[in-house]
């Protein structure tokens, strides 16, 4: 047989449950109110308990004696008393008979519990309050659900920082305080530097550990009373208050000493810096927000520029702070614009090739051709390539504009050498993402189609794209020979390049960078020229000096060995038939 629970006593003097129509006796009412699990309480005018059932010291440990005589006000957790307090002032001033609400009561060990309140009013006949009665349910374990779900639904689970809804709320807070004060309000708009290597070297459960610790770090970095929160991703949001343009800097300059620190994660030291972009709002414009209703609008905007400016700190070479200004808006709507144009521009057909040839310096005959890429804008006339490949590059549309220039230059090479007018060589240059998105397969896919000799055809790749991944880089370029086409190094001295590196490259030909041309009277000039020739035929390469643009420059390339040159000495870029 079933145990009763631990708070059941047994019904005094009854002889069996009641019969219909019977009226319960008194002990039966009394150990009916001294049984049930939910508190029974009375209280007079004055908010003293004169009752309370024994389920007070089951709920909350308090003994009932010890707390009779007292106010309930005593047992109410500090930061629920005065809204407490309200509920009953309100209730007895209005003649409202009854009321409800959940409040925090401490036990007697120290702790808090949830209890919902139910409350009647007694009144004598000419309305004044005599005094309450009710009941305070335990309703703790539903009201901590509660507050988890809304925790979890306004606070990023990884790091527990406020998430973008609640980041929304308290920056419009914010932005009211602002208003009122006159002070000026300062966002800070973080992203982390390279946060990708991290993920993709140690996993991404280090990458969640590493989100982890920079929410902590941030917290310690901020001001106490800043606001800190995960936007999204690597990024994160600083709100300080009454932050003035002076103070700006400083802060900022804080923060990034404070990545310094490295960050122990998977058994390894860490060290990350961080890009962020700073946006102002002054009490002014707060408060012409406020008062135009406007708020929300106010708060997106200052994230927008922040957001901007952060993107500018990038673009800068990183770990740097940027300060919002009109010129940061207008270069990110140029990008913006730039990158959806050219989008469009791609599938419309408004790209085509000019050729520069590249010459024999010795006798002066043309050599080869590099193909370069023209975009016929239909409102800003024709733009180079330093108008839009860096946008390309950020975008990603590197990748089908490369495409696109290395189809179109192989179905120039196979419709020359149809024509029995065949080119002795083609460069063409390719960048970094596109070493890493599947040029092979691409690369013999167009070869195929197009029916282009690959012998006639020289790939140009940066030195900055074979260091981004050396091993995968020595790998493509690999496959790339294989499929016979040249390559050629470009801008040969700019970055970096190992010596030991370089030899196991199946490279054909090293590209001397303009800047070493424009400089080759002077003694260092031609003393780094000279290296890059020498270097160049110990290794068995053919060179080619860029920017040649005059006829002394061309003489003292030949005195030193330089096989072919390129430039406007020689010619412009120009269309085909040009």
């Amino acid at each position: 047989m079933a145990q009763p629970p631990t708070w059941w006593t047994p019904v005094p003097h009854v002889d069996g449950p009641l019969q219909v129509g019977q009226q319960p006796t008194a002990d039966r009412y009394q150990w009916l109110v001294e049984s049930v699990q939910e508190v029974i309480f009375e209280a007079d005018p004055e908010g003293r308990w004169t009752y309370l059932n024994p389920a007070w010291t089951r709920a909350l440990g308090h003994e009932v004696e010890d707390c009779l005589g007292k106010p309930f006000l005593d047992y109410v957790h500090p930061e629920d008393r005065q809204r407490n307090l309200d509920v009953f002032v309100e209730t007895l001033s209005t003649g409202k008979e009854k009321c409800r609400f959940e409040a925090r009561y401490l036990t007697a060990d120290g702790g808090v519990k949830w209890m919902e309140i139910h409350a009647w009013i007694f009144r004598s006949a000419d309305g004044q309050p005599l005094g309450s009665t009710g009941t305070l349910t335990d309703v703790t374990v539903r009201r901590l659900a509660e507050i988890e779900l809304e925790h979890r639904a306004t606070h990023d689970v990884l790091t527990s920082l406020p998430n973008r809804a609640l980041l929304d709320q308290e920056l419009a807070a914010a932005i009211e305080r602002a208003a009122a004060s006159g002070e000026p309000l300062a966002l800070f708009f973080l992203d982390l530097d390279r946060f990708k290597l991290v993920n993709d070297s140690l996993g991404h459960d280090a990458g969640d550990e590493v989100l982890k610790a920079v929410g902590e770090r941030l917290r310690d970095l901020a001001r106490p009373v800043d606001i800190v929160g995960r936007f999204g991703g690597d990024e994160f949001i600083v709100v300080s208050e009454s932050a003035t343009s002076a103070a700006i800097r400083p802060l900022t300059r804080r923060l990034h000493e404070g990545f310094q620190a490295p960050f122990a994660v998977a058994g390894k030291q860490i060290v990350l810096s961080v890009s962020v972009g700073a946006a102002e709002l002054s009490g002014d414009a707060a408060a012409a927000a406020v008062a135009a209703g406007d708020i929300a609008r106010a708060a997106h905007d200052l994230v927008r520029d922040a957001d901007s400016a952060m993107y500018h700190a990038k673009e800068s070479g990183r770990d740097r702070t940027e300060i919002f200004s009109a010129s940061t808006r207008e270069r990110i709507v140029d990008r913006f614009d730039t990158e959806t144009e050219l989008r469009q521009g791609i599938s419309r057909g408004e790209l085509r090739l000019e050729y520069q040839p590249q010459i024999d310096l010795g006798s002066g005959h043309v050599v080869g051709v590099e193909a370069l890429v023209r975009w016929d804008h239909p409102e800003r006339g024709v733009l180079l390539p330093a108008a839009f490949m860096a946008v390309a590059e950020e975008t990603g549309l590197i990748a089908p504009l490369g495409r696109w220039v290395l189809g179109e230059a192989c179905r120039t090479l196979a419709a020359a050498e149809k024509n029995g007018t065949p080119f002795p060589r083609m460069a063409v240059n390719i960048s970094a993402r596109e070493m890493s998105a599947g040029i092979v397969d691409e690369l013999a896919e167009v070869l195929a189609e197009t029916g282009a000799p690959p012998d006639r055809l020289c790939l140009e790749l940066t030195e900055s794209a074979l260091l981004a991944d050396a091993d995968a880089a020595q790998t493509t370029m690999a496959e790339l020979a294989s499929l016979g086409v040249g390559l050629s190094l470009d801008d040969f001295g700019t970055g970096f390049s190992s010596l030991a590196y370089l030899q196991r490259l199946p490279l054909c030909e090293l590209k001397i960078d303009r800047t070493f041309v424009d400089q080759i009277h002077d003694t260092n000039g031609r003393a780094l020229v000279t290296a890059v020739i020498r270097l160049a035929d110990s290794l068995g390469l053919e060179t080619v000096a860029e920017g040649v643009e005059r006829l002394d420059q061309a003489r003292a390339l030949v005195d030193l060995g330089c096989a072919t040159g390129q430039g406007f000495l020689f010619g412009r870029p120009a269309s085909l038939a040009d």
